[in-house]
């Protein structure tokens, strides 16, 4: 990078000092025909140019200047190398040397893949922190100086105190239309009149001895230089020297610049003067600058000046011939300009290959190899490719590892291609030595390799210290990783150390890095986010959106929580509460599971999408996509926001081309024009919808709810004339149109056949009329397949594997036994095989069994399979591993008892095993009889039968599995059940049975307070659930109030809301605890205290709602608190009344309505209201 600046600096100084060389030379001429303003424009343009150290060339520059600073010292080179680094061979004393200064490209591609650093003595390096202390030096020198003549004069200054010179002045600034208040001063330290001061200018006047004209000349003067802002031109002047300090050319250009800074002004005071007041005009400058003793900053402006540039005014003040506007000159100087910087290019012609070009190189070569994943990562000059790679070979090095390569390009007769590729870590054993390593193998788009991609890949590592996870997963020496923090910490509350910080020190140079630790339930810890720098990184939006989508696909907060922002991440301890405190690591509950995601990148390097596919129960694949914003928090990029979007990524639905692409099939249906912009389409279940956006306003606020006018479905066309005939068309249930069909799938349109808009609306009739006949002419043609790529096709052929197999699912039907509980579906295109699990359940639902079988579908012409083939029953038992993960894929997880399936299993319980009742005793034997395990043995428990969940390890000859059980007892007096929730980590986010218990109403009095509230919370009861849950809380209420409200204050606001209204509602049940006395002598004694305390209080109330939150509230936290333990205040002595408080004028605030005021009963029996018992 240094080398790069360098030759940038040297471009720059050479182009323009050429372009200032052809300006001198033709200096007379253009102060004959232009201006000095326009002269000073390009003056500023030239420093402009000079500050911006960026080559600006053609990418094949007619003159190519490539300086060799790089001396080679090795001599043990072969020609073929030579040769290939384009280095002639030469001899000393009959051996090849390669001792000679060389591109640094050249010594690049000379050095070895093996070494880390070739011997050689590098110039430029040397040049570049040359050019940084002469830089420093100069701009030193010039910021003393500025300083110190500042100095002087704000020591010595003084207002000026003629009342003349201040009129003058203000009329001055009047006629040039300048506002700003700008200090008329007189130091000693000013030996002319001058302008000086960036952010507070001031006009500094040697003394006041100047004549009401010299004052009008020499203040018109200087207010010019403010209102041109001339003295940030002089700043730029002096900035581009200070770069450029070993360039005599520029010093040349600042001087003649500033200069024609001063012609310019005295051209602007001059202008429209008559020869006797340019005279006298020419003599007020004489005169100021036979004052003058010393030499000025260049940071401030002097009305006059050295003798050389005295006599240029003169000439120029004299000059009165009609010049042009400037206009053509700045157009000629920056285009000779550009002319000259496009020409000529110094250092290695690298702008011939763009980044675009070697990313796609990288590409072609990081594919050679068979990686997991890779990425191109560009870092200034250099090109890096990372990849995740699993050695199945090596069961001792992590899964996924991390490899980088820096590739090295040459160009030959082909063009270019990528020579070498050299590997990122410098240590022979792989081990990241540097900060710099790690960020280059870490630090990209790939993130922090996915340890939890390949099941079990990582099982025989040692991960159960943080440190020790840190070194082996990502290959750091282990000598090197220590606890950055005392010990691990519990983050989420649950009781359990499950966060920890490591330090890495780097043998290199010393350099740091913090690495943050997370451990999964089975006590492994995993590396979620990095730091250095305290407490800075530079992660992608990429890298975040990939470890979301990994968080996502898990089902596990771990990957998302360290990246979110402080306030995503307090909407996260929110939103996965737990009951018993704390919050749940379990992501996404039990929504489904999905079977892949894609991160695709957006115009914005702060945002990502990624999108989800999964297939839904009818065997359709849908997907989902989602926005990943991203912000920089400290430092530190983390996920600002996520929100999903619609169809295509298009958040209004819009259709907004007539052509639809649908990227997952690879088709395009050209649409009626009419569709455009009005017209919206959604992704279903079974297709695309497409329709008028809001054709029912008032009745939704979705734009696409309603207005349906057709909808594009594929089916198997075997299936379509077996259910309505060979003309299917005419005999399907709704109007409909073929539209293609291909390889056995049909695709076709349906009509809306109902009313789907507003009629009484007659433009949203028109609208609708219009798409709705258009749509219905649309043909065959309106479909193509054109430019369907390889994985598209096999998307389609896995649409109808699915279809088939949801029709073959579909015969497999409930009977007067069984229901048919749930359908997974796996298309297999490459074998044109489906693997389809059915989970059937009993009417009474207390028991489930799984069929899983492979089908074959050889033929597309038939709904019939070639063949088929059971896999796993598991009503046979599930015998194995691998017979395991095939009953209970996870899109269907373990099956879940409902009411009287509970019912059902509780009365089992209750009786003793036999050959028709089951053993549902123990946590191991209810497993037993819900999965049907047989062959393995239990191997391990986690925790106890005390707990509310637990864990059991059952083993096969083929493996294991770790399941997670949550206790569930209906009634004190029922047994307790042992019913499995997930397995391997996998859980949903809420104990389901919380939910199946929460919607048993003839339990509630067995419930705890907590459970009932926690159903009201999460929405798991509503209508006659609720109100029996509240009932419930009625009678818990009258036996102890306090518990019952101290409860009720823990849970989120719309179920505190809800209990209010509830008592409001409830007068007979929570009616007033106090007499209608007792309740005015409380009003008196509010009354009084505002009275004694300056303010009023009006509209006071009794609240029997809030009486007893408020007052139990104040007892247990708040003023009353002392009063209970010193004093055994009991709540029959607090009462809380509502009323408004009105201040006085000049109080902190106006009024107070609605505040609540509690007091308690004193010694006397009289209520008393002590200080700041009363607020909100």
């Amino acid at each position: 990078m240094g080398n790069t600046f360098l030759m940038n600096l040297v471009q720059i100084g050479l182009t323009v000092s050429a372009a200032a060389l052809v300006l001198f030379a033709l200096r007379k001429m253009m102060k004959k025909r232009y201006p000095a303003r326009a002269v000073c424009i390009v003056w500023a343009i030239l420093a402009v140019r000079l500050l911006l150290p960026v080559q600006l060339t053609l990418p094949e520059a007619p003159v190519q200047l490539t300086p060799r600073t790089t001396y080679l010292t090795r001599t043990d080179f072969a020609p073929a190398q030579l040769a290939q680094a384009g280095l002639p061979v030469i001899e000393q004393d009959g051996e090849t040397t390669t001792r000679r200064w060389v591109t640094a490209e050249q010594a690049q591609a000379l050095t070895p893949n093996d070494m880390p650093s070739l011997i050689s003595f590098d110039l430029g390096h040397m040049l570049m922190w040359l050019w940084g202390l002469g830089m420093a030096v100069f701009a030193g020198w010039q910021v003393l100086m500025y300083c110190s003549f500042a100095y002087l004069l704000r020591r010595s200054d003084a207002p000026v105190g003629r009342n003349t010179l201040r009129r003058v002045f203000e009329e001055q600034k009047r006629s040039l239309g300048i506002a700003r208040d700008i200090p008329l001063l007189v130091s000693p330290a000013a030996d002319c009149p001058m302008l000086a001061g960036f952010i507070r200018p001031a006009l500094y006047l040697p003394d006041e001895n100047l004549s009401e004209q010299e004052a009008v000349f020499i203040f018109r003067h200087e207010l010019v230089h403010y209102k041109r802002g001339d003295l940030w031109l002089k700043l730029l002047l002096t900035a581009a020297k200070t770069m450029h300090w070993f360039n005599p050319l520029v010093h040349l250009l600042a001087r003649l610049a500033q200069g024609d800074i001063e012609l310019a002004c005295d051209d602007a005071v001059v202008r429209g003067m008559d020869g006797a007041a340019r005279r006298a005009y020419g003599e007020a400058i004489l005169r100021s600058a036979v004052a003058q003793s010393r030499r000025q900053s260049a940071l401030i402006s002097c009305f006059t000046g050295d003798k050389e540039t005295l006599m240029r005014r003169f000439e120029g003040i004299f000059d009165t011939r009609v010049k042009k506007r400037g206009a053509a000159l700045v157009i000629a100087a920056t285009v000779l300009i550009g002319v000259f910087g496009c020409a000529l290019s110094v250092g290695e012609n690298k702008d011939a290959l763009t980044d675009k070009e070697r990313v796609a190189l990288a590409e072609q070569w990081a594919q050679r190899g068979d990686s997991m994943d890779y990425t191109v990562k560009l870092d200034g000059d250099d090109t890096y490719v990372l990849y995740d790679i699993h050695f199945e070979y090596l069961p001792e090095v992590a899964v996924p590892y991390r490899a980088g390569e820096r590739l090295t390009f040459e160009k030959g007769a082909d063009g270019w291609q990528v020579v070498k590729g050299e590997a990122v870590t410098a240590d022979a054993d792989g081990y990241v030595t540097s900060l710099d390593e790690f960020k280059i193998l870490y630090e990209n788009d790939l993130g922090l390799p996915d340890f939890l991609s390949v099941p079990n890949a990582n099982a025989d590592l040692d991960l159960r210290t943080p440190q020790q996870a840190a070194a082996t997963l990502l290959n750091l020496p282990a000598d090197r990783v220590g606890m950055l923090r005392t010990k691990p910490q519990d983050q989420n509350g649950d009781g359990t150390d499950d966060w920890a910080w490591c330090g890495v020190v780097f043998p290199d140079n010393g350099s740091q890095l913090e690495l943050l630790m997370v451990c999964q339930p089975d006590g492994s810890w995993l590396p979620q986010d990095f730091t250095y720098d305290g407490g800075k990184n530079a992660r992608t939006a990429a890298d975040l959106a990939r470890q979301y989508a990994r968080g996502v696909m898990h089902k596990s907060g771990q990957y998302i929580y360290p990246i979110l922002t402080a306030q995503m991440q307090r909407d996260f301890q929110t939103r996965q509460a737990l009951p018993e405190g704390g919050f749940s690591w379990q992501y996404g509950g039990e929504q489904l599971a999905y079977d892949g995601y894609t991160v695709v990148p957006t115009d914005s390097e702060d945002s990502c999408q990624v999108e989800f596919w999964w297939t839904d129960r009818a065997g359709n694949r849908q997907r989902i996509t989602q926005v990943i914003e991203t912000a920089r928090a400290d430092g530190r990029r983390v996920i600002a926001s996520v929100r999903q979007l619609a169809q295509g990524g298009d958040e209004t639905f819009t259709i907004r081309s007539a052509d639809y692409h649908n990227p997952t099939y690879g088709y395009t249906l050209t649409l009626p024009d009419c569709f455009v912009g009005q017209g919206y389409a959604v992704e279903t279940e079974n297709g695309v919808r497409f329709g008028l956006q809001n054709a029912m306003p008032g009745y939704s606020g979705d734009p696409t709810d309603g207005g349906t006018v057709m909808h594009l479905q594929a089916e198997a066309t075997a299936y379509l004339r077996e259910l309505y005939g060979e003309d299917w068309q005419a005999n399907y249930h709704v109007p409909c149109r073929q539209l293609a069909e291909r390889d056995g799938l049909t695709w076709y349109l349906t009509f809306a056949s109902d009313v789907q808009y507003d009629t009484n609306d007659e433009d949203i009739t028109a609208a609708y009329a219009e798409m709705a006949e258009a749509a219905r002419a649309m043909e065959g043609s309106a479909l193509s397949f054109a430019g369907q790529t390889a994985e598209q096709r096999t998307n389609e052929q896995e649409l109808l594997l699915r279809a088939l197999a949801r029709i073959y699912a579909a015969q497999n039907d409930s009977t007067a036994e069984l229901i048919r509980d749930k359908v997974t579906i796996h298309p297999e295109a490459g074998d044109n095989a489906v693997r389809i699990v059915i989970r059937f359940t009993t009417r009474n639902r207390d028991y489930f069994f799984t069929r899983a079988e492979r089908v074959w579908y050889d033929r597309t012409d038939t709904i019939t399979p070639s063949r088929t083939e059971l896999l796993v029953d598991t009503s046979d038992g599930v015998r194995s591993h691998a017979d395991f993960l095939l009953a209970f894929p996870l899109e269907q997880g373990f099956p879940i008892f409902e009411e009287e399936g509970l019912e059902r299993l509780s009365e089992m319980a209750a009786k003793p095993a036999s050959l028709e009742n089951p053993d549902l005793s123990t946590p191991e034997t209810c497993a037993e009889y819900v999965l049907h395990l047989v062959t393995g043995a239990w191997i391990r428990r986690t925790g106890s039968e005390d707990d509310d969940e637990m864990g059991l390890t059952y083993r096969w000859d083929d493996g294991e599995m770790t399941f997670r059980m949550q206790r569930v007892q209906l009634s004190d007096n029922s047994p307790v059940l042992w019913l499995p929730i997930g397995y391997d980590g996998w859980q949903p986010q809420y104990p389901p049975y919380l939910r199946v218990v929460a919607r048993m109403m003839a339990y509630y009095p067995y419930r705890s307070t907590g459970e009932l509230l926690q159903a009201l919370a999460m929405g798991w009861v509503d209508g006659a659930y609720a109100e029996a849950v509240l009932a419930e809380l009625d009678k818990r209420w009258q036996q102890d109030a306090a518990a019952v409200e101290q409860a009720i204050a823990g849970v989120d606001a719309p179920v505190q809301t809800l209990w209010q209204q509830h008592k409001a509602a409830n007068p007979d049940l929570f009616g007033a605890r106090f007499t209608a006395a007792e309740i005015e002598a409380a009003y008196q004694a509010v009354r009084a205290y505002a009275a004694a305390n300056g303010f009023s209080v009006e509209n006071l109330r009794y609240d029997a709602a809030h009486d007893s939150s408020f007052s139990e509230d104040s007892m247990s936290s708040g003023v009353l608190k002392d009063n209970v333990q010193e004093d055994g205040l009991t709540r029959g002595d607090v009462i809380t009344v509502l009323g408004d408080a009105h201040f006085g004028e000049n109080a902190w605030r106006d009024k107070a309505e609605g505040w609540a005021f509690t007091l308690y009963r004193g010694a006397d029996g009289k209520w008393v209201l002590e200080d700041g018992a009363f607020g909100y």
